[in-house]
């Protein structure tokens, strides 16, 4: 109940930022993040009914995300657990090194968060953002929500899955991103965002 109530609260502080009209940008748009391609044929078979490859073998959501060993590993047994995937033991584990090692962090990134994987007690407070590490904080450790790198759109992603879930189950968390893709059309063509 504590989840919802603060997946709820995050939803009900994010839509105004999705509101506001910002006014056009002085200098030239940045580039979106471009993404990093999948060249593991065993990633591309074991993952690429569910994320998609695109011309560039940009993958949906994996080619958007760097992580720990550790963070991929959570999320291949997340895979296997909750999405059925098919992966037999070894090939999780070269899928995890491959991650680990074209989509991890670097080395200058990872130590700042090396308390979580070494499992040390290491009374952290995030500070750059409160309502974040609420948020986070209340099923994760904040060394696990800072050693993720995603794009915004995918931080935006997650969370419409998270509070779908929260409201409907299962059957919200695997309509979230049609529906968070409709919204995000319909605000974009109203000029919101």
């Amino acid at each position: 109940m504590v989840r919802f109530a603060l997946i709820l609260a995050a939803c009900l502080v994010a839509p105004p930022a999705f509101a506001q009209v910002r006014p056009a940008p002085v200098t030239a748009p940045s580039t979106p993040d471009e993404g990093i391609p999948v060249e593991s044929a065993l990633v591309r078979s074991a993952c690429g009914g569910c994320h998609r490859p695109d011309e560039k073998n940009r993958m949906t959501r994996i080619s958007y995300r760097r992580s720990t060993p550790e963070n991929w590993e959570n999320t291949v047994k997340r895979m296997i657990s909750l999405n059925h995937a098919k992966v037999e033991p070894a090939q999780a584990r070269e899928i995890v090194k491959y991650l680990a090692d074209n989509h991890g962090l670097a080395p200058a990134e990872a130590k700042a968060i090396a308390f979580e994987s070494e499992r040390r007690l290491v009374d952290r407070a995030y500070e750059a953002d409160k309502e974040t590490s609420v948020v986070c904080s209340s099923c994760h450790s904040i060394g696990r929500v800072m050693s993720e790198r995603r794009t915004k759109q995918e931080w935006e992603l997650l969370l419409a899955m998270l509070v779908m879930e929260a409201i409907f189950g299962i059957a919200g968390l695997v309509a979230a991103p049609i529906y968070y893709a409709y919204l995000k059309d319909e605000l974009a063509a109203a000029g919101w965002v």
